[in-house]
């Protein structure tokens, strides 16, 4: 079920998951106008997966969302996970 929060005109869109190995993927979000293509998800073979945005070899963030947009698109990604 799509937490409330996810759903309506605005809603992130996962457009794909790309399995990178056992533990970790790379989702696809697009919440028009914009499309993120390489948001990470950790954890995925310890049941309790975790939404990592991305960030430079030095560290410094590509991708910054505010709340309450990031926790509606990590909602939307970590419900659009296969089950384990």
């Amino acid at each position: 079920m799509i937490a409330p929060e996810t759903k309506g005109a605005n809603a992130p869109e996962v457009t794909r998951i790309t399995s990178l190995d056992a533990d970790r993927s790379v989702a696809h979000v697009s919440i028009p106008p914009f499309k993120i293509s390489s948001i990470f998800i950790t954890g995925i073979s310890t049941g309790t997966p975790v939404v990592a945005w991305p960030r430079t070899a030095r560290g410094f963030k590509i991708v910054e969302v505010d709340e309450p947009e990031r926790s509606r698109i990590e909602a939307a990604i970590l419900e659009a996970l296969p089950p384990c």
